[in-house]
């Protein structure tokens, strides 16, 4: 090989026979008028195709080779080593994933590498970013999910020239697709087009993992989301939206949509356009203070991720975390708090979550904090559920593992804690205690009266005799 090739990442390569075939240096691109970034690469691409390449994908983003017909004789090459990898004639393994990254795929170069792909055998994995599809592009990945039924996961990002049109023939295959689990469909700028939008999301509802990361779903877009997640795919368990555009005109639908999902495992919107009052808003979703009956009907299934990288972090790091989730006490701000509800969310036994969020709600989040943050949540109990309530009141959960093996066992316990009958003193002085002795006593009147009326004969009801008085004299 020339010494002057370029430096090259280290890619998948054939073990078998190198076959010989001509590189083309970078002078050569450059005096064809591309400039030296752009010759570099391709000359990269002509000696990576010549020496046994068969999966291309630099990680350098600044390695992208454009197209240019000269290229066909070393696609062909590059598809025949290929076709030679996933033969399994006892050298190795067959490959099970083809990977194509930061080139330019225009319909020609498909002609070539498609029929080699759909040859294959046991394809599991496919991966396309960064290639400028057309049409024509999104018409043979959708030919590929058609053709192989095994495939499980795929990547096809940084492709923004999907079309309504590209977008109907891929959901298609997507929605047919047996096997396909996982899909990263980053940066490909589908939140421009509420059409494309929707055509995608409908052909991903069999998913387990959809991401849809930096794709300027904005707040035009947020309430096609909003419906996605309310419709509670039994599948789907990670939904990624960070990076894009949704703001706090969203949040509300957001929340309503969590509540009714009971399958998501992971919700991400970090980095979007939410601000801090509008995070807040979002933690609703798994933790809505505004009843105890509203704590109950909130999301205890769904990881919630909110706050933006770089967002201050609990002080004193893990240790300290752990030790404030197990002691109850009180966080200085919001990251904490959402952090919790991740770790409680993530508890195996949902009921152990229901509870530690209702005593949370009752007797808040600071450890010395003496009464219930909301007496008003007691206004609606009825009366007769007042002896369970006042338990409830006078204990607080107590996590009796690190907080990292939550979701593996049952963990979750209750203790008497010192401040309880402060609490509880605090309930029935400011409470409705009038109106509790008087359901007891007239419970108690009521069912007194009942027995007595029941035990007594009934006797014949009589009329009145009228007395005859003295004249003159009235009737004593």
């Amino acid at each position: 090989m020339n010494d002057d090739a370029p430096d090259r990442p280290a890619l998948r390569r054939s073990t078998r026979t190198t076959r010989v075939a001509r590189p083309i240096d970078a002078p050569y691109w450059e005096s064809l008028g591309f400039g030296p970034t752009h010759a570099r690469n391709l000359s990269f691409f002509t000696y990576f195709a010549c020496t046994g390449g068969t999966s291309y994908a630099p990680r350098d983003g600044d390695i992208f080779v454009p197209f240019h017909e000269q290229l066909l004789p070393h696609w062909r090459v590059f598809a025949k080593w290929i076709e030679e990898d996933m033969k399994d004639d006892g050298e190795g393994e067959p490959s099970d994933n083809m990977e194509i990254s930061n080139i330019s795929m225009p319909k020609q170069a498909f002609d070539i590498v498609t029929p080699v792909v759909l040859r294959m055998k046991g394809l599991m994995r496919i991966n396309f970013n960064n290639n400028g599809f057309g049409h024509d592009g999104f018409v043979a990945v959708a030919e590929i999910l058609g053709h192989h039924k095994t495939i499980c996961e795929m990547h096809l990002t940084e492709q923004p020239q999907i079309s309504a049109e590209s977008a109907a023939v891929l959901s298609e295959a997507m929605r047919d697709h047996p096997c396909l689990k996982s899909l990263r469909f980053s940066e490909n700028g589908v939140g421009r087009s509420t059409e494309v939008l929707k055509t995608i999301l409908d052909g991903v509802k069999h998913m387990t993992r959809v991401d849809l990361r930096n794709n300027d779903i904005d707040a035009t877009s947020g309430p096609i989301i909003a419906n996605f997640v309310a419709e509670n795919h039994p599948s789907l368990s990670i939904l990624d939206l960070e990076g894009n555009g949704l703001d706090d005109n969203n949040v509300p639908a957001l929340v309503d949509a969590l509540k009714k999902n009971t399958n998501l495992k992971i919700f991400d919107v970090v980095n979007n356009e939410i601000t801090q009052e509008g995070r807040e808003e979002m933690i609703n979703a798994v933790f809505d203070t505004a009843s105890l009956n509203a704590v109950v009907a909130s999301n205890h299934t769904c990881q919630l991720h909110v706050t933006p990288e770089g967002a201050p972090t609990v002080a004193g790091g893990m240790f300290d975390f752990m030790m404030r989730v197990m002691t109850g006490s009180g966080w200085s701000n919001g990251v904490a708090h959402e952090e919790t509800m991740k770790q409680v969310n993530e508890m195996v036994e949902k009921d152990h979550v229901i509870s530690y969020k209702v005593i949370r709600a009752l007797c808040g989040s600071k450890r010395r904090e003496p009464v219930p943050v909301k007496l008003s949540y007691l206004n609606d109990v009825p009366l007769k559920c007042m002896p369970g309530v006042l338990e409830l009141i006078q204990v607080r959960m107590h996590i009796s593992e690190p907080i990292f093996a939550l979701g593996r066992r049952r963990l979750a316990s209750t203790k008497i804690w010192s401040g309880a009958l402060d609490r509880v003193f605090h309930v029935v002085k400011n409470w409705q205690m009038p109106a509790l002795f008087e359901y007891g006593t007239s419970s108690s009147k009521t069912a007194s009266s009942e027995k007595a009326a029941a035990s007594t004969p009934k006797r014949k009801a009589r009329g009145k005799r009228k007395r005859r008085g003295v004249p003159g004299k009235a009737a004593v």
